[in-house]
């Protein structure tokens, strides 16, 4: 699976909305981004980081936390959530909190 340059636009002060086009069927990018086993190989981040999913649940109002650790520090930031939307293949929505963890730091407004 391929992908071409991502596109982001905010609507209002708490949406963001990304774009992107893949070189493969709808059903296997949206697998990529919804099966637990699956989402680790496709959101990897720089070097030596692995996402270990702690809790993903697809149903609506489910809660859901992605860990990233760095393994030669322990360093760790992590992504909670809420299901809003699902519906495959098409797409989801999610309510989505940064913890910055170890590494510190924000994402957007306080």
């Amino acid at each position: 699976m391929t992908h071409e340059t991502a596109t982001a636009e905010t609507e209002g002060d708490t949406r963001l909305i990304v774009t992107r086009d893949f070189a493969a069927a709808p059903e296997t990018v949206f697998r990529a981004l919804t099966d637990p086993d699956v989402l680790p190989r496709w959101m990897v981040g720089p070097p030596g980081w692995t996402l270990i999913v702690e809790q993903m649940d697809w149903r609506i109002g489910a809660p859901y936390r992605w860990l990233y650790t760095e393994e030669a520090t322990g360093t760790w930031f992590a992504f909670t959530g809420e299901v809003r939307a699902y519906d495959p293949p098409k797409g989801f929505a999610c309510k989505q909190v940064y913890d910055p963890g170890s590494v510190g730091g924000t994402m957007g407004a306080e």
